[in-house]
């Protein structure tokens, strides 16, 4: 195995974010061997074959990263829609040191008893499956990186009046920080 990220499609916003974090990634064809990586990004829905490959590939110790939309066709799942405009994770999770982060999003949590919370604030859910793990990103990274949406935001100072300029809507720095904080959380799992 080496430590290369495999992603079922390689969209424009995972690979800037990707290619910010700085790891290694290669783009998963039918004929490719799912044991070579270290984790794996879906981010689509999958056909039945691809379903028993990813089942087998998680059965055997790997790391899989999704969003709710690939999940759902992934495994028998039920999710409820969330409007979020910002969170702020748990002090005591992984990803305290991320702060405030803007979405403006709706999220998808998914409602199935096998998921559990890795942060309840972040919506970020997680489980075991045979010997390797699932990991679902409750929105589509695609939408928050490529949004090009602005507003004026205040911010705090010692003055009577805030300051305020015009910013971009979503956070995208820190969510940059929080896929690379999840890919550190599979690279421990898989103890690499």
């Amino acid at each position: 195995m080496n430590l290369q990220i495999g992603i079922l499609d390689s969209t424009f916003g995972w690979e800037i974010v990707l290619r910010q974090i700085g790891v290694s990634f290669q783009q998963v064809h039918p004929e490719t061997s799912l044991a070579d990586f270290a984790c794996l990004i879906v981010n689509q829905a999958v056909s039945e074959d691809a379903k028993q490959r990813i089942t087998d590939y998680l059965n055997e110790g790997g790391v899989l990263i999704t969003n709710t939309a690939a999940c759902l066709n992934l495994f028998s799942a039920h999710s409820k829609k969330i409007k979020i405009k910002y969170v702020q994770s748990q002090p005591d999770s992984l990803f305290a040191e991320i702060g405030l982060i803007d979405f403006y999003h709706n999220f998808k949590i998914l409602k199935d008893c096998e998921f559990s919370f890795l942060d309840s604030s972040l919506f970020l859910q997680t489980k075991k499956q045979g010997k390797g793990r699932v990991i679902n990103l409750p929105f589509d990274l695609d939408e928050l990186v490529l949004n090009r949406d602005s507003l004026r935001k205040k911010f705090p100072a010692f003055r009577k009046e805030l300051p305020s300029e015009i910013v971009a809507k979503v956070s995208k720095g820190k969510i940059r920080k929080l896929i690379e904080t999840v890919l550190k959380f599979a690279f421990e799992e898989r103890r690499l």
